[in-house]
């Protein structure tokens, strides 16, 4: 792998697994069971007008070995995160899941308050720069991190607006991204244009130490 960027609230890194093993990890997201988020209550990361994606169930690192994907990404986010214990300074352990976003949906501005930080793969083989799904990183002011309220966003709309610039990232096949915990993100809303290409990507969130 070769990284990209490095910033103090984020890192990327493309080209991270050799051409066997993506196109291995591309299959087995694409045999993984996938619920929606809502189905037993509205899960309040994303908003109402988010549109519906899907995502697998949880697999947690201090279970590995597990015996399928989620082993390989285990230890490729571990080792990232001890790399860059700047951005990702304490945790216990990683919850790792994969998600689908089908053109429509996208993921409201949110900061992943009471994790330590997170980590992103993408899995699909293509994607093009009409089909939208950008990760959107803001810069905001120290006190912004406060648990939303999900209806009400005027407070997120002034601390959002007191800088109004950040950053996008492609999602880039084969590419991961290091967030730093607090660091407000979001997902583009996936265009039209991306047809029936989902947005696939694994995620880890690094869960903090008691």
């Amino acid at each position: 792998m070769n990284k990209l960027v490095e910033t103090e609230d984020y890192v990327v890194y493309d080209n991270v697994l050799e051409a066997p093993q993506f196109e291995a990890m591309w299959s087995a997201v694409q045999q993984e069971e996938y619920l929606m988020p809502h189905i037993s209550g509205w899960s309040k990361v994303w908003r109402l007008t988010d549109g519906t994606c899907i995502g697998s169930r949880d697999y947690d690192s201090s279970k590995c070995p597990i015996g399928n994907w989620a082993d390989l990404m285990n230890m490729m986010f571990t080792n990232v995160a001890h790399a860059h214990a700047n951005i990702i300074p304490k945790w216990a352990n990683i919850i790792i899941r994969s998600y689908l976003y089908p053109r429509g949906t996208k993921l409201s501005w949110h900061n992943d308050l009471g994790y330590a930080g997170a980590a992103i793969y993408y899995v699909h083989p293509e994607w093009a720069s009409t089909w939208g799904g950008e990760l959107f990183i803001a810069k905001t002011p120290e006190d912004s991190n406060y648990s939303q309220p999900h209806l009400d966003h005027r407070r997120e709309d002034s601390f959002m607006a007191a800088y109004g610039v950040g950053t996008y990232i492609t999602c880039k096949p084969n590419r991961l991204v290091l967030t730093r915990p607090g660091v407000w993100h979001s997902i583009n809303r996936v265009d039209d244009d991306a047809g029936d290409h989902c947005r696939a990507s694994v995620v880890g969130f690094f869960k903090e130490k008691p």
